[in-house]
């Protein structure tokens, strides 16, 4: 009898083994990933809401990442959102702020991880005296999970009429604004979460799309939108890359 239960506890001690061997030569899935950012060239719905009251409601929506998370990140090149890059290059209304793109392997939520903006390389040189900074997250789980927590600072015009409130935006595109009448103090910390940036006045952005790899998403905003396309890494291009 104990001959036979301590054969029973060896042979599923080695079964053990076998699946946590396996689950460790597992190879996770990866994934490339490109987002565009781009701003209403006109501003017009600036004056649409409360911005400093929106800021004080809506938290960032994306969990902390551990300390101890893992998970690493490379920049890639960006042939993923080409066509829309260039048609919003091409159109008056719109501004392309920013464009990112890269590889990482699809992590569930205990492991994913927040990536700044600027860490990743942007890949558009911008003409706007308008920023944004923040931060980008993927989680996989069922769906694939996409957080944005941007934060859009556009500069405040040193000079105000008498009519105008002090600090409030202008409605004027950027592009048309005067030159030399900006403060162009820098952020004091490119993923400083806070609504009051000297020299900058905010408008938040948070949000969490799910979605499925290989499709278009559009992320909507009064001020902002962002464009994002997820594409699995097929094994060959892995074995290519690593080549």
């Amino acid at each position: 009898m104990f001959k036979r239960a301590l054969f029973i506890l060896f042979y599923l001690l080695s079964l053990q083994t076998v699946t946590h061997a396996y689950a460790d030569e597992e190879e996770l899935p990866e994934y490339d990933v490109e987002v565009i950012v781009f701003e209403d060239a006109h501003a017009r719905y600036i004056n649409s809401e409360d911005w400093a009251a929106e800021n004080e409601t809506i938290e960032p929506n994306q969990p902390e990442s551990s300390p101890d998370n893992t998970g690493t990140y490379t920049n890639i090149p960006a042939n993923i959102l080409t066509r829309p890059y260039k048609h919003l290059l091409n159109s008056s209304e719109f501004n392309v702020l920013y464009r990112a793109a890269w590889r990482q392997q699809g992590l569930d939520e205990s492991k994913a991880f927040n990536i700044k903006l600027s860490e990743l390389r942007n890949l558009h040189k911008s003409t706007s005296k308008n920023k944004v900074d923040g931060t980008f997250r993927v989680e996989l789980a069922r769906y694939l999970h996409f957080y944005a927590d941007l934060y859009y600072r556009r500069p405040i015009p040193l000079t105000q009429t008498a009519d105008e409130p002090e600090n409030k935006p202008s409605t004027a595109p950027a592009s048309q604004l005067p030159p030399g009448k900006f403060n162009t103090e820098e952020p004091v910390d490119d993923n400083q979460a806070s609504y009051d940036i000297p020299g900058y006045t905010t408008y938040p952005l948070h949000e969490h799309e799910r979605m499925r790899s290989k499709e278009l998403h559009y992320i909507d905003h009064p001020l902002i939108g962002i464009l994002v396309k997820i594409m699995p890494v097929e094994k060959k291009e892995k074995a290519d890359s690593s080549e």
